[in-house]
């Protein structure tokens, strides 16, 4: 795995007590998940959080006073 320079890179899983990321696998050399593309790690909460994120916090942010 080789981020974009700049980029953030997320993991899918976490380890709880020490923050850092987790991989799993079954234990063969060919796992489904590998070739089929499943991603461990990537960048796609960036949009998520830069965009989609924000749109939704104006949606439900209620006008003063209410």
């Amino acid at each position: 795995m080789v981020p974009t320079p700049g980029a953030v890179f997320w993991a899918r899983f976490y380890e709880l007590d020490t923050d850092r990321p987790i991989y799993v696998g079954r234990g063969t050399t060919s796992e489904n998940e590998r070739r089929a593309g499943y991603l461990y790690a990537g960048t796609w909460p960036e949009k998520l959080l830069t965009q989609a994120y924000p749109q939704w916090q104006q949606k439900q942010a209620k006008p003063a006073g209410q």
